[in-house]
């Protein structure tokens, strides 16, 4: 009897791994052949409005994915830098779950709300100038140096990840919007734009 019970829940449970994986499109093989078209395909999320979209050169890419940020997991929330070479300490909640899209909207609430002077701030885990990255809207050469004196929210998105982030995403988008004198939000594209005609 336990065993049919065993394989019954895993038959479920399988089965809503699958329905989970069609409904949020996650897992979708990258077949862009045209900047545009992937350009279009974001300027169709609803939550794209607001974020500096910047992708990898083909000297950064495999870098970069191989980087220990990544390798740690952190691929939604990248850090959120003051300059180059200092970010913003997050929490320990954080880096047990950083996957979990709340823990994620935590770290942000946490920066929207509170004074400057209690921002705990490292040396940043990486540098963003170790990485050729280039605007997509216009492919001009990207440096946090152009920006002003917000903390830079970096944040990364994959083709496979479907819809699975989109709330989360459009959250971030919102509570920025309310302290965008404060923040400015970067999206840095996972996916091989650069080989993109």
């Amino acid at each position: 009897m336990k065993t049919i019970l065993y394989f019954f829940l895993s038959i479920v449970f399988s089965g809503c791994g699958w329905l989970y994986q069609k409904k949020h499109h996650i897992n979708k093989p990258f077949t862009f052949q045209y900047k545009n078209d992937f350009i279009c395909f974001l300027k169709q999320k609803k939550w794209s409005s607001g974020f500096q979209f910047l992708y990898l050169d083909s000297s950064s890419y495999l870098h970069f994915l191989q980087s220990a940020n990544i390798r740690n997991g952190s691929v939604v929330l990248q850090g959120m830098f003051v300059n180059d070479s200092v970010e913003v300490k997050l929490t320990e909640a954080y880096q047990q779950k950083k996957y979990c899209a709340g823990s994620i909207l935590h770290e942000i609430e946490m920066l929207s709300g509170i004074a400057d002077s209690t921002i705990v701030l490292q040396k940043s885990n990486w540098k963003i100038s170790d990485f050729s990255f280039h605007v997509l809207k216009d492919n001009r050469i990207f440096s946090l140096q152009e920006t002003d004196e917000k903390i830079n929210i970096i944040l990364g998105y994959s083709y496979a990840l479907g819809n699975h982030y989109d709330n989360l995403f459009n959250d971030i988008r919102k509570m920025a919007q309310k302290s965008s004198k404060s923040i400015a939000l970067y999206v840095i594209c996972l996916d091989p734009i650069y080989q993109l005609k």
